[in-house]
């Protein structure tokens, strides 16, 4: 077993909260909600466009 690497929850989880996060992942449109989750992230944080910078840029602070 690997060993834990996060802080324990506060209050552990509900059996109805066990359930709704159950029936959440086992659902036919899974893969839509993955979709959606992942085109909001990258949304908000969007991968910087290095190539737009110039290559001196760092130089002077470095």
């Amino acid at each position: 077993m690997p060993p834990i690497t996060h802080a324990a929850p506060l209050l552990p989880l509900r059996e109805r909260d066990v359930q709704a996060l159950v029936e959440l992942f086992h659902q036919e449109e899974i893969a839509a909600i993955e979709a959606d989750i992942l085109r909001n992230l990258l949304w908000r944080h969007p991968e910087p466009h290095w190539d737009d910078f110039e290559s001196d840029l760092l130089r002077d602070s470095l």
